[in-house]
């Protein structure tokens, strides 16, 4: 299915007032790498790109020290670089992509090679302070008042959990204090778009401190119909969030969040075209009645630390809800008349608990411990129908009624050792254990269960060749569950396998020109088996199968460099090889062997130019371009649709202070258009 996304630049002039009640907090947010450098540097002559401190493996680390390929984002990239939803973050990660799908919920992330199938699991696991992020329904989200991303790529199941079969994410978020402090943006962007964005936090008794924000967008959209005088992708949307922590005692810190989410927006906007016309948007997709996506995401979160002499002890508690609907036009002018409509519902709910035992940092033996469990269901509900003259709805038939349970539960560890001053060892092993069922609860009442399990072991050795370069070598183990497709299918294929992937990874860190350089690269060979695809055998039915062996290489590359006060160069660079080297029969019988996974792109250049420089009293210009190249992506294991390299160029320039911030920006800047993604399920010729 082709999803046709009228990619047009947005140009917005954003009016951000850094409402500082106490403005040296603000200040180290809006320029934090560039006060550093001036405080570290007294003497103008000496620069240095900052230390960039990771909390990757649940601990504070030097980036340079951690045997883990890490793409970081400080607060001071997010801002420039305008760092707003996952998506944003992901495109600037070698190795890594990400595309929306017909909704927020089934977005397609992609991390060296192995990516979200609709309808399944994520390939990593997503953290935000120290809370996994329980459903991909939550993935496809602004992130609000963020202090750090942490990208880790290869298998993080013994720290990160479910699922972090190719790596994972760690976000931090600002963290209230002592003093009064408050935020507020405001952004105007075409498609009549606006967004208003607004936080404060600071003490609120001894020892207790609050944060309360919320965020309202909305847009008319940018997409037309070739029927009817409506935007297809109109979004509003209103999240609020809160957070609390409570220093009981030197040794015990109790972290609560809550987070809702409110939003309607247009989904699902396809268009058939032949297949030779797969890269051409000439015409508007034919759709009378735009499909509209109604979401509510709820989050509640409790974390606890005990510290002591001999570690720390930590307790997450987690509750989650979400409610999905998406009802509107999916016969795309193919089917009709009549006119064929989708009512397609998902509900989420589920708690997990999770506990860690983690020792001091600074022992030559360091150690964590943790078990977690977890339980989730998740609701289907799809029909089709079809509108009459007078517009009324009349069901035609059920594709789903469905209720998919999961009982999961896994135990962890990883130990680091200095074996010498500059040799470390460190191991890490997880147990996983889901066991899912599911039901029709639309026709037969019938029942199907299977439980899926897998030791992770991962191994890593790090030597420092100096006290300013290191060599890394790791082996390691990824998995993420298996599950069920709709009834639908059939019986024969109602489950399918849970993956496992095989990891060799050699990599390089070092700091160069005293310091103003930093470069890190990996290489790595994946052995991945039963390997998740989706696809259609026919117009009203998907399903989710496996290969049997899959083979994939890549190797990355980031490069920073301080070129002069104020003036950066970035460059980053990843490529991913993959090929299907065994597999069984699809549901037509046929087979891929040869064939490139689908979903990813060949290789992905990020380039970057950011430049500040100051003006009289503490007045800063700050300006940064972004390019990016996508290469050649495949959207089927049949390998029949292929799209070629696309350039993509973000720019953005500010005015600022430590109070306040008037910026103007563009994304898309030369109106580049490419599907998104690309099905077949009416033949070879015609794709949507």
């Amino acid at each position: 299915m082709r999803k046709l996304r009228d990619i047009q630049p947005v140009t917005a002039l954003a009016l951000v007032m850094m409402l500082g009640i106490t403005s040296s907090a603000v200040a180290q947010d809006s320029s934090q790498e560039a006060s550093q450098n001036k405080q570290e540097n007294s003497n103008p002559q000496v620069m240095a790109l900052d230390e960039i401190i990771v909390t990757s493996r649940r601990r504070s680390e030097s980036l340079q020290e951690v045997p883990v390929a890490i793409s970081v984002f400080s607060a001071t990239t997010i801002e420039s670089a305008r760092v707003e939803q996952v998506a944003d973050f992901i495109a600037l990660t070698p190795g890594a992509t990400f595309r929306e799908n017909f909704s927020p919920s089934f977005a397609n992330l992609t991390v060296r090679g192995i990516t979200t199938q609709q309808n399944g699991e994520l390939p990593i696991a997503v953290s935000v302070d120290g809370v996994t992020l329980p459903s991909t329904s939550f993935l496809n989200q602004d992130l609000l008042d963020v202090e750090q991303v942490e990208v880790l790529k290869g298998p993080q199941g013994g720290l990160y959990g479910r699922n972090a079969i190719a790596g994972a994410v760690n976000i931090t978020t600002r963290r209230p204090g002592e003093e009064l402090e408050g935020r507020v943006r405001a952004t105007y962007g075409n498609g009549d778009y606006k967004q208003v964005q607004g936080v404060v936090s600071g003490p609120l008794a001894e020892g207790l401190y609050g944060k309360v924000g919320v965020s309202y967008k909305d847009s008319a959209g940018k997409i037309n119909s070739a029927l009817v005088d409506d935007k297809l992708d109109p979004v509003e949307e209103f999240t609020v969030y809160g957070r609390l922590i409570w220093d009981a005692s030197e040794n015990l810190s109790v972290d609560l969040r809550a987070k809702f989410t409110d939003g309607e927006m247009g989904v699902s906007y396809f268009d058939a075209v032949p297949v030779a016309d797969i890269e051409k948007f000439d015409n508007d997709p034919l759709i009378s009645h735009p499909a509209v996506n109604k979401r509510k995401l709820y989050e509640i979160t409790g974390k606890a630390d005990y510290t002591a002499e001999f570690g720390t002890f930590t307790s997450i508690t987690s509750y989650f809800d979400v409610e999905d609907k998406v009802t509107g036009d999916t016969d795309f002018g193919v089917f009709g008349p009549p006119e064929q409509w989708q009512d397609f519902q998902t509900l989420v709910s589920g708690w997990s608990q999770e506990f860690r035992f983690a020792s001091p940092d600074e022992q030559e033996f360091r150690w964590l411990v943790g078990a977690f469990y977890q339980n989730r269901t998740v609701e289907t509900f799809t029909d089709v129908l079809e509108i009459t003259d007078d517009g009324d709805l009349i069901p035609l038939f059920l594709v789903e009624d469905s209720a998919n349970d999961s009982e999961s539960w896994a135990i962890f560890g990883q130990a680091a050792v200095d074996v010498t001053d500059a040799l470390e060892l460190s191991v890490a092993l997880r147990y996983d254990q889901d066991k899912r069922t599911t039901v029709d609860r639309a026709a037969s009442a019938e029942t199907f269960s299977d439980t899926y399990s897998k030791f992770q072991p991962k191994v890593s050795l790090s030597y420092d060749l100096s006290d300013d370069t290191m060599l890394y070598a790791t082996w390691g183990k990824g998995f993420r569950s298996g599950g069920f497709n709709g009834f639908a299918v059939g019986p024969e294929f109602q489950i399918f396998d849970g993956e496992v992937s095989t990891t060799y990874e050699l990599g390089f860190k070092g700091s160069m020109s005293d310091g103003r350089v930093r470069m890190n690269a990996a290489i790595y060979h994946i052995d991945f088996s039963n390997q998740q695809f989706f696809f259609f055998p026919d117009e009203f039915t998907s399903l989710i199968q496996n290969a049997d062996k899959t083979k994939i290489d890549g190797a990355e590359l980031e490069f920073t460099a301080l070129v002069s006060e104020g003036l950066s160069l970035i460059a980053n660079f990843g490529y991913v090889h993959t090929e299907i080297t065994a597999n069984a029969p699809d549901a037509f019988g046929d087979t891929f062997v040869g064939n490139t996974s689908p979903g990813v792109n060949e290789y992905t250049v990020n380039l970057a130019v950011d430049y500040t420089v100051a003006h009289s009293g503490d007045l800063e210009w700050s300006s940064r371009v972004d390019y990016e190249r996508r290469g050649p992506i495949y959207y089927e294991f049949n390998n029949f649709h292929r799209t070629t390299a696309k350039n993509l160029i973000n720019l953005r320039t500010a005015i600022q202070t430590d109070i306040w911030s008037i910026a103007a920006f563009m994304r898309n800047a030369t109106d580049e258009r490419y599907p998104l993604t690309a099905e077949a399920f009416l033949g070879a010729d015609t794709v949507f």
